[in-house]
């Protein structure tokens, strides 16, 4: 089932997210496959004022949501997990003024995060690839994407996930 969504902001979209997954739990229309345990959904954008928010919604919490960084409540930034290694990596970066400079280093600290937990890429899809970034000017009249970064083994997980797209 496929469904289309145009949200103006980020609260009215995080609304008919939280409504779609909550009434399709309970109508039986959504499930977790093969009772997969618990799922969690992130969502970030930008509010009626262009603000940046990002909320959370748990299937153990029906996914109702919650507002976990930005607005008026939440912190500026959330850094998950939240162990002081990885808080003490990425916190300088934060005060790089470029924004793709922040996400390219980020998501190079994730990634060797994840090569060195030792568990096989087989079995997880982790972060990678080729990473993209679509910005919007202030009143949405224009949207660019552009590559930001390709990660050094790209190719090689490239291939893999080709020569194993029918597995299953």
């Amino acid at each position: 089932m496929i469904h289309e969504v145009l949200a103006g902001e980020v609260d009215i979209l995080v609304d008919l997210i939280s409504s779609y997954l909550s009434n399709g739990i309970n109508n039986g229309d959504v499930s977790l496959e093969n009772n997969a345990g618990t799922l969690t959904v992130y969502v970030f954008g930008f509010d009626v004022n262009g603000q940046v928010k990002a909320y959370k919604m748990k299937s153990g919490n029906n996914f109702r949501s919650e507002l976990i960084a930005g607005g008026e409540i939440g912190p500026k930034e959330i850094i998950k997990p939240n162990n002081s290694e990885i808080v003490s990596a990425i916190r300088p970066i934060l005060s790089i003024e470029n924004t793709e400079e922040q996400l390219k280093k980020i998501m190079r600290i994730q990634k060797s995060i994840e090569d060195a937990s030792g568990v096989s890429n087989k079995e997880y899809v982790g972060i990678g690839g080729e990473n993209y970034c679509l910005q919007f000017n202030r009143n949405s009249e224009m949207a660019a994407i552009k590559r930001i970064d390709t990660f050094d083994d790209y190719e090689e997980q490239y291939e893999y996930a080709y020569d194993h797209i029918n597995d299953n």
